[in-house]
């Protein structure tokens, strides 16, 4: 997310910054606040499904399981930095605590869960690259493994590559303002600066697209090669029904990859040609408005998960009808329409 408009009210408005302003108003004002919305309600839904226990005897979390749980928790950290954001808009006469939050830490946090969750996803792909071309080689407890290291990996080199974001910025105090504003601290206008805002784009968004699209393209040749394959992974014989399973975690996996792609994108065009220009924010009506497509645009691509989730996996509209049935219970509601039981050969994520 790059700067959601924050200096506007700071800059001298001319004829062709009032037109930018307006647009801002929309984008941020409207469209924005519906996107975040949905996006919080959504990922908070999605991590109650995702971490809701299993009944005893009932199928046991598949590792594909444990990718989307981080994958939603990193988008809850992410939507909680925005509102924080967008509460505290105002970036002059803060308290000491807020500014400090603010110079050292928003855009840090929001670039290290938002990085991770590229790099989750590329570890979702790499365990179906596994399953779908090596299926002789792919077992459920190995890929649990290999879930918690790639997961926590993703975490770790996420925050080495934003932890020099962290000094970007420092808190001054204004007695003009009575309080605390936020100042670009000397390293910002740096070369070494500038080599590393670009290095951070290019770990944090270009190169998870170009291994996602490498992994993915590599997952739906096998996947059309071996469309009739008896062999399932982890070397078992399949059937029509696991094949279909198979096909359903491909889907899933290709609609995320496709998300991501879409949605970041141009918020990395964005930011890229913000650094070869030297400028945070600058008031210039086609930047602007191309600024706020893809601030939305990120945006919708942290609620999307949901649609994907309930429109492709039977295991995940099971779980949320049985978590909505509980609600309604709590109101009095007692029946609720069952839904089918989930045969292992049809489990995706459980």
């Amino acid at each position: 997310m790059h700067a959601l408009c924050y200096c506007l009210g700071t800059l001298n408005v001319t004829e062709d910054s009032a037109l930018v302003a307006d647009l801002c108003l929309i984008a941020y004002s409207h469209v924005f606040p519906v996107l975040l919305s949905i996006a919080v309600v959504t990922n908070v839904l999605n991590a109650t499904v995702l971490l809701s226990p299993h009944p005893a005897g009932s199928l046991q979390p598949t590792p594909i399981r444990k990718y989307l749980l981080w994958i939603t928790l990193s988008h809850c950290v992410i939507c909680t930095t925005v509102v924080v954001g967008i509460v505290v808009r105002d970036r002059v006469g803060l308290s000491y605590s807020w500014a400090f939050y603010f110079a050292h830490f928003e855009q840090p946090l929001y670039d290290v869960f938002n990085c991770s969750y590229a790099w989750i996803i590329v570890g979702l792909s790499r365990d179906r690259h596994q399953a779908v071309c090596h299926p002789h080689q792919y077992t459920v407890a190995t890929s649990h493994q290999c879930a918690a290291w790639r997961i926590a990996l993703a975490y770790v080199f996420s925050a080495v590559v934003f932890v020099p974001h962290c000094f970007a910025q420092e808190p001054v105090f204004s007695a003009e303002h009575g309080g605390w504003h936020l100042a670009g601290a000397e390293l910002f206008s740096s070369i070494g600066w500038t080599v590393w805002a670009v290095l951070s784009q290019i770990l944090h968004r270009l190169v998870p697209a170009i291994i996602l699209v490498g992994l993915n393209t590599k997952i739906l040749l096998a996947v059309s090669r071996l469309g009739n394959s008896s062999v399932r992974p982890g070397g078992r014989p399949g059937s029509t029904a696991s094949r279909r399973r198979e096909r359903q975690i491909t889907n899933l996996l290709l609609a995320l990859t496709l998300s991501f792609l879409v949605t970041n994108i141009p918020a990395a065009a964005i930011k890229l040609i913000y650094i070869a220009m030297g400028e945070h924010c600058q008031i210039h009506t086609g930047m602007e408005i191309a600024r706020s497509i893809a601030n939305c645009l990120e945006m919708a691509g942290y609620s999307g998960d949901f649609f994907l989730y309930f429109l492709m996996n039977p295991e995940y509209r099971r779980d949320l009808h049985g978590l909505l049935s509980k609600l309604w219970g709590l109101f009095g509601v007692s029946k609720t329409c069952p839904l089918p039981e989930i045969t292992e050969e049809q489990a995706t994520i459980s």
